[in-house]
């Protein structure tokens, strides 16, 4: 999934599938992102407003890529 596709989703204020924002919270939790997409992105979700269902995906990979502490 292009980050393209899914910025220009955003910006129609089309809400995410749970495909596309999967995709979208990798790319910025990779680093791979740029300073313009992630801008981008938290603009257009701020504007869009975020679903259940997107949250939920963004927490989704957060959780699997986040590291595990140990005491």
């Amino acid at each position: 999934m292009s980050i393209d596709s899914i910025l220009y989703a955003i910006e129609a204020k089309v809400d995410l599938d749970s495909q596309q924002a999967s995709s979208l919270m990798e790319r910025l939790v990779s680093g791979k992102a740029s300073d313009d997409e992630i801008r981008g992105v938290l603009l257009g979700i701020n504007e869009k407003g975020v679903t259940g269902q997107e949250l939920a995906e963004f927490a989704r990979v957060l959780r699997r890529t986040s590291l595990t502490l140990s005491h």
